[in-house]
């Protein structure tokens, strides 16, 4: 009887995978996660941290159920996206948050409660979830993000519940099969798109008369109106389109459950909110800002490879160079004198720029830093996948003719330098930038081996290696770099390298899953001695 129990036991040991896990995240917080087949069970106390690398990444497309025990109070971001076959989700009554793009493409997800307590569904929580045809929001939600439920195609009607006062630009764009929304008065700010694209959705009431709804609204044809006001969409078929109609007046009166303000006055159409417009409108290659201190322990070196010899032009990298250069110079406060700043450059130009950089480092004694930007054509081994940076007069058939980045971080390595910081807006998959394969890939996008940076590197990305590094054709630039320049632009050059980290990865693959119907994540790279600080470093 007992060898019969001890075969039963050993049997079963394979249905516990990654058991009893721990990682630690912040002061002193810890949480645990236990896995079998297809269940991720998580426990602990306390907010979980941003991890790019979550300990259940390499097997997160099994995962079909996840359980969060009571204790954690705040999902981190991007926790659990791309569980492309996760189906439901457990959430206890403990959680507070649900932060950026934290479902982000679960795909297979149909249904969620969220938890009474939850304060605010933030940027992206559920964007592309296009199973999703079930949401329960409860009342303690004051705030849903911008593109919370973006792109959930399934769902056919949402109940916002008293107590939300704020929906947030393009929150529910793209959800094809919405009919029917109910906003209550509590309701005070509706952003830019909040329903666009919504073809099937016909009217929306917006009860509260002082609520302020962005003039870019547009809601696909419903009118921007409000105030005891059904707003009402109306086929044009001549026209094809869906046509705006001035909304008409409800005779029932509207009362508001408990709030009653006093001496209200009715406001004019308010004009965009600054960060509306910022999202709208703002354009990297102009106004950029000049900082008033000069930074003498950076030195750069750009390059911008947009003609090649024998291969396809990459749109734009030259203004990518260009405009990243102006940053470096005016923003960062890096003199010009400290720049090599390159267009369509050559492999003895790029060996040349790095050997610069080295005798650089040598001068500075330890204090020097390195800042590295490449836009341009990356490519691929055939043979290994070891990835390399394409110059301008080498050919993608030619591997012998490409810069590794494997030497490029080797060299790196050597230098004295108190932190180098690189760039990459290309992608190493054999992709061109304006689409298609290089000769050299015969259309198949090659997974490149990730190059481990050496010393003190932190490398940014444009896309994974498989991924496409795309343009952004409206704005002139790279997508990667677009975004680059933009957090510069908004911040100053002051964001922290964790605040950009984020802001690219949710940026970039947002805009290209939009514009391009494809998928861009920017990654990024750390060596091991800065692993536990790059986070709250600044680029000046």
């Amino acid at each position: 009887m007992k060898s019969k129990w001890l075969v039963i036991f050993f049997m079963m040991l394979p249905m516990v995978a990654q058991a009893d896990k721990k990682g630690k995240y912040g002061d002193d917080i810890r949480w645990t996660y236990v896995t079998t087949t297809h269940t991720l069970t998580i426990s602990g106390s306390g907010p979980m941290k941003f991890d790019r690398n979550k300990p259940w990444d390499s097997f997160k497309a099994d995962i079909q159920t996840i359980i969060i025990e009571e204790g954690v109070s705040r999902l981190g971001l991007a926790t659990f996206e791309d569980c492309i076959n996760l189906t439901s989700v457990t959430l206890p009554k403990s959680i507070k948050i649900i932060s950026d793009d934290t479902f982000n493409h679960c795909s297979s997800l149909t249904s969620i409660n969220i938890s009474n307590g939850v304060t605010s569904i933030t940027r992206g929580a559920f964007f592309g979830c296009k199973s999703l045809n079930s949401i329960n929001i409860p009342n303690s939600v004051k705030t849903i993000g911008s593109y919370a439920f973006c792109y959930c195609e399934s769902l056919t009607s949402v109940v916002i519940p008293f107590g939300v006062t704020k929906i947030e630009k393009s929150a529910f764009s793209n959800c094809t099969n919405l009919t029917s929304v109910s906003i209550p008065y509590s309701v005070i700010e509706i952003g830019e798109g909040a329903f666009a694209k919504c073809i099937n959705l016909k009217s929306v009431n917006v009860p509260n008369q002082w609520a302020t709804i962005d003039p870019k609204v547009t809601w696909d044809g419903i009118s921007n109106t409000k105030g005891n006001t059904v707003i009402t969409q109306v086929d044009d078929d001549s026209a094809g389109n869906a046509s705006l109609s001035q909304a008409v007046p409800q005779t029932v009166e509207v009362k508001s459950p408990t709030v009653s303000p006093a001496q209200p006055q009715p406001v004019s159409q308010p004009q965009s909110s600054p960060i509306m417009e910022v999202e709208q409108t703002v354009n990297v290659d102009q106004n950029i800002f000049v900082s008033k201190t000069i930074d003498k322990n950076t030195f750069a070196v750009i390059i911008g490879n947009e003609k090649y010899t024998d291969e396809a032009y990459v749109p734009f990298a030259e203004n990518d160079a260009k405009v990243f250069k102006e940053y470096v110079n005016k923003t960062l406060g890096v003199p010009e004198k400290q720049i090599r700043f390159l267009t369509n450059a050559t492999f003895n130009n790029i060996r040349s720029a790095v050997r610069w950089l080295n005798q650089a480092m040598s001068v500075c004694g330890g204090k020097g830093r390195v800042l590295f930007y490449y836009a341009g054509h990356g490519i691929p081994d055939e043979a290994n996948g070891s990835a390399y940076l394409l110059p301008t007069d080498g050919s993608g058939s030619d591997i012998g003719s490409a810069y590794p980045l494997e030497t490029l971080y080797g060299e790196f390595e050597k230098m004295n330098a108190d932190r180098i910081t690189v760039f990459l807006d290309a992608c190493f998959s054999g992709s061109k930038r304006e689409g298609g394969m290089l000769a050299m890939a015969r259309g198949v996008a090659i997974k490149s081996r990730l190059t481990e940076p050496k010393g003190k590197m932190i490398v940014f990305t444009a896309a994974q290696g498989d991924e496409t590094a795309y343009p952004f054709k409206s704005q002139k630039h790279g997508m990667f770099t677009y975004y680059l320049l933009r957090k510069l632009h908004e911040t100053r050059g002051d964001a922290t390298l964790g605040d950009l980290s984020d802001y690219l990865r949710s940026e970039v693959k947002r805009e290209s899953f939009i514009e391009n119907n494809k998928m861009q994540t920017p990654t990024v790279n750390v060596s091991t001695p800065l692993r536990e600080s790059w986070r709250t470093m600044k680029l000046r």
